[in-house]
């Protein structure tokens, strides 16, 4: 996606993070996240909406693992708006925070908590249940 690329351009150049990214551009996100981990040391963290799991699970594998390199996953929510793919509990749409690793110290422990969390995870569609997630 040559808008995205171009906007990424603009961050901020020399030592340490400098912006947080929020990203949901319905699909483009698989373009975009390679020219982001390109530009991760300007970068703090990030709040990413991956759509079409279901289609382009190859494809967020792949950008999860470019991720990983430089952020850690803070926090996930399944985007109820969707259905989860069929014959596993993974939602078709999954929403993921992430803190760029210099900034967060240690690794964070994982989580044993279910998720949606009470108070922090609201359902996209108030009309539906939040999709649960278990690690």
């Amino acid at each position: 996606m040559r808008a995205g690329s171009e906007l990424l351009d603009h961050l901020p150049q020399g030592p340490g993070p400098h912006v947080f990214v929020k990203l949901d551009v319905e699909g483009a996100e698989y373009t975009i996240v390679p020219e982001i981990v390109r530009r991760a040391p300007s970068v703090t963290g990030l709040v990413i909406e991956w759509h079409d799991l279901d289609q382009r699970w190859s494809d967020f594998r792949s950008c999860m693992e470019a991720l990983l390199e430089h952020f850690h996953v803070v926090h996930l929510h399944g985007n109820n708006y969707r259905p989860l793919i069929p014959g596993t509990s993974v939602p078709a749409t999954l929403e993921g925070s992430f803190a760029h690793k210099a900034l967060a110290g240690r690794r964070p422990l994982p989580s044993g908590a279910t998720y949606p969390i009470k108070g922090l995870d609201w359902p996209c569609n108030p009309e539906r249940p939040d999709h649960p997630l278990t690690f």
